[in-house]
């Protein structure tokens, strides 16, 4: 199961096209994805990948539409039982958190460019101690995040060959 919170095209949306497009050969893959956006995701998607929609699930913060949100990620996971649920974006990786079992999720992170924008705002704004300060953390950041994406990958791989 993919579980993203836009259906439009970004970065996240191409990385879960690419990956249900290529599993769903050999796997059933179910994609789940808010209506925010247009839907232009589904239309990439191959006929045999299943397609759900979670209305209420939007970028932005409600409590309301968080809490139906995820009511209706527990019944998709209840529905489909799937063996791996691969989240994609922030707020998909802190619902899917509450809802599914830890032992089942993988966590991609996406949205570097975010980081970039922040180094700019610190090197326009903060002198050059701060700022290699700055860039040091990011770095072990990015290599932590990399490593347990990997690890997060290869548990996948094994979990899919058995």
């Amino acid at each position: 199961m993919e579980v993203v919170t836009r259906s439009d095209l970004g970065g996240a949306q191409s990385v879960v096209i690419n990956l249900s497009n290529s599993l769903c050969k050999y796997h059933e893959v179910i994609v789940v994805a808010g209506t925010e956006g247009g839907g232009q995701m589904g239309q990439l998607l191959y006929d045999n990948v299943k397609q759900e929609s979670v209305k209420w699930l939007r970028r932005s913060v409600s409590l309301k539409n968080d809490l139906l949100s995820l009511v209706c990620l527990w019944r998709l996971y209840h529905k489909y039982q799937p063996d791996v649920i691969h989240l994609h974006s922030s707020k998909v990786g802190i619902l899917g958190r509450l809802v599914f079992p830890k032992s089942k999720i993988v966590y991609t992170v996406h949205g570097w460019p975010i980081v970039s924008f922040y180094l700019w705002n610190v090197f326009c704004k903060i002198d050059v101690k701060h700022w290699l300060e700055y860039v040091s953390m990011i770095r072990k950041t990015y290599w932590k995040r990399r490593l347990l994406t990997k690890l997060g990958l290869y548990i996948m791989a094994l979990k899919l060959l058995k």
